[in-house]
């Protein structure tokens, strides 16, 4: 993996991973293209310039996604933000309701079942253990 993608990959995550405004994805690919542009014009400027020398230029990728991120709309970053947070917490609450669901099950499946004692006296006989709160309950 080249210096370059590694920067490119810091970038990503400053630019997907900011929980005030994340940045979607036909923005990110913008600005990823303009980065590389930059890089590629002043790599060709400077031809024997080492990669510390075109990150310096660059700046830091967390800056960077910053001062980009500031020159987009801002409403459509608060939007998709939005939009971003509800989906997770959606995602979350199901997962929730999921997992209280899956325990109720399983302590209905291991308590909800009626109790059966069998006596043996001179063959096969079921008992059924009732309920004190049943209608049925003498």
């Amino acid at each position: 993996m080249s210096q370059y993608e590694l920067y490119e990959r810091r970038l990503v995550q400053a630019l997907s991973g900011n929980a005030n405004a994340a940045c979607p994805s036909n923005i990110r690919h913008r600005l990823l293209e303009r980065t590389r542009k930059m890089a590629r014009d002043y790599q060709n400027g400077n031809p024997e310039a080492p990669w510390e020398e075109v990150e310096q230029f660059l700046g830091d990728p967390r800056e960077l996604a910053q001062v980009m991120l500031e020159g987009e709309d801002q409403e459509v970053l608060k939007r998709y933000t939005h939009r971003k947070r509800l989906r997770q917490r959606i995602i979350f609450g199901v997962m929730a309701v999921l997992l209280v669901a899956s325990f109720c099950l399983l302590v209905y499946a291991d308590f909800g079942r009626p109790m059966y004692i069998t006596i043996e006296e001179s063959g096969v006989e079921t008992f059924r253990i009732e309920d004190s709160s049943s209608p049925d309950y003498p």
